[in-house]
């Protein structure tokens, strides 16, 4: 006869863990016996205060927003302690680990998942080119929960018209001033990132290659968003000649993927806005635009 065994994990939490982050937890675990008990031990091996930082940190932004936490499954927030235990204390990433705890706690979905795979692997560099790009996106289509697909299509056509716009306006051949616009000055508010332009020089079968500042600044930054499928490489192709060998010119650039737009969403944009502009929506009955459009320069 075999008789079960029950097994009990009493391991506590150091003393100096404030009793209502304690409490916090639990609501996170659900309920589970001695849950708590088991975190604490689960990150000791790592770097307890940076968990715990995190931890504190996504309580008051659920405080701020106005979020009651609900249950996560362990699946997630084990490994999410663990891996946000591995950033320094003082690591401006904490803030994105805590915005992403707190966005599984209002409501988990497989995304949080994917996206912790992310923060595993960025730096505060690259964290930084993310809310850059995300700012640029107009802030009604996070006003009106408008699908990360919808909005990345938009600002994809948005930004070849703009520039169908300003190279088909120009009688000849972009000059290299032209191009350094183009590069610069053109991109501002545009949720892009410049990567190169190839110019053709008016003989046949020679062009010039002119890279973006920023791609030879953070050009590893750039390669490894676009490795974590975060940003994606597009261009736009105009043929100044109807002589198939004259080199065409090309404007190429980075934007976020639909999954990019979500972790900016989810662990860097900032939840207080949101909730801002939800109390400022407008009546029922009154339109958005469903297409991202401002004239170019």
């Amino acid at each position: 006869m075999v008789l079960p065994i029950h097994v009990q994990a009493k391991v506590k939490i150091p003393e100096d863990v404030p009793r209502d982050i304690v409490g916090f937890l639990k609501r996170l675990v659900g309920p589970i016996a001695e849950a708590a008990d088991f975190l604490g031990d689960k990150i000791r091996y790592y770097r307890f205060a940076s968990a715990m930082k995190t931890v504190v940190r996504a309580r008051e932004i659920n405080e701020q927003v106005g979020i009651s936490p609900k249950e996560i499954p362990l699946k997630f927030l084990v490994p999410f302690l663990e891996d946000c235990s591995l950033e320094a204390e003082e690591s401006p990433l904490i803030e994105q680990w805590a915005k992403l705890l707190s966005s599984a706690s209002a409501n988990f979905d497989p995304v949080h998942i994917a996206i912790r795979e992310v923060l595993k692997n960025i730096s505060a560099i690259d964290a930084g080119l993310i809310m850059y790009l995300g700012s640029q996106i107009q802030k009604e289509y996070f006003d009106d929960d408008t699908s990360s697909h919808n909005t990345i299509e938009s600002s994809a056509g948005y930004v070849r018209d703009s520039i169908e716009r300003y190279v088909g306006e120009l009688k000849e051949l972009p000059a290299e001033n032209e191009v350094s616009y183009l590069m610069g000055d053109f991109i501002d508010g545009k949720p892009i990132l410049p990567l190169y332009c190839q110019l053709p020089s008016g003989y046949l079968g020679v062009s010039q290659f002119l890279e973006s500042k920023i791609l030879h600044e953070k050009k590893g930054s750039l390669y490894l968003l676009e490795r974590l499928e975060i940003l994606k490489t597009l261009e736009y192709r105009r043929q100044y000649s109807s002589n198939p060998d004259f080199p065409e010119f090309i404007f190429s650039w980075l934007q976020f993927t639909p999954f990019g737009l979500e972790v900016y969403q989810h662990c860097v944009r900032d939840p207080v806005h949101k909730k801002r502009a939800r109390a400022a929506r407008k009546p029922r009955g009154q339109t958005r635009p469903n297409r991202i459009r401002k004239t170019p320069r």
